[in-house]
């Protein structure tokens, strides 16, 4: 660690420790937190962030960011759901990351956070933890990292994430943790 001035300079080899964000004063988005249907998601990403090694905050902020938890959502491209999956790397995700004969469905919650938390946690391992390297590889639809120049909508797209994830790292909600039920009229 270092102890740095403004007139400072740093040398190659250099480390910095850079203290996490602190989670006071931090919420899950108001959005979410209103919408209890979607919030009681959340067990969702705990299960698979668990299973496949991916810091739950992480996985929620990621796809926050790229769907709102909707798992209605589809881009112009096909990808999604909640994950936002690429049909493109489906089968990948399918054969090479989840264990098992039986395809996971990306059309189901459960399957496309499973499907998301699979490859994230693949991609976290690709890159030795490197959270930032990590979501950025996953925006971009790839399996390994590549070493172009990140242009400004993926760094713009990789600080939004990031700057959310003490956000999901707060306490949840009571939306999230309560168990809604409608009745028939």
């Amino acid at each position: 660690a270092l102890d740095l001035e403004l007139s400072d300079s740093l040398d190659p080899g250099d480390v910095l420790e850079i203290p996490p964000i602190p989670v006071e004063g931090h919420e899950w988005p108001e959005r979410l937190a209103a919408d209890p249907v979607i919030a009681q998601q959340a067990p969702l990403f705990d299960r698979w962030a668990e299973e496949y090694g991916v810091p739950t905050a992480l996985v929620q902020s990621l796809a926050w960011t790229i769907s709102s938890w909707d798992n209605a959502s589809v881009n112009s491209d096909g990808e999604m759901g909640i994950g936002r999956i690429d049909p493109d790397l489906l089968a990948w995700i399918n054969d090479e990351l989840i264990a098992g004969d039986t395809p996971v469905d990306p059309r189901s919650p459960d399957g496309n956070v499973e499907l998301m938390a699979a490859h994230l946690g693949h991609l976290l391992e690709v890159t030795g933890g490197d959270h930032a390297n990590a979501v950025a590889t996953y925006y971009l639809d790839r399996t390994e990292p590549s070493e172009a120049n990140w242009d400004l909508p993926l760094r713009r797209f990789v600080t939004g994430v990031l700057g959310r994830v003490p956000d999901f790292e707060a306490p949840p909600p009571p939306a999230a943790t309560t168990t809604s039920t409608t009745e028939a009229g």
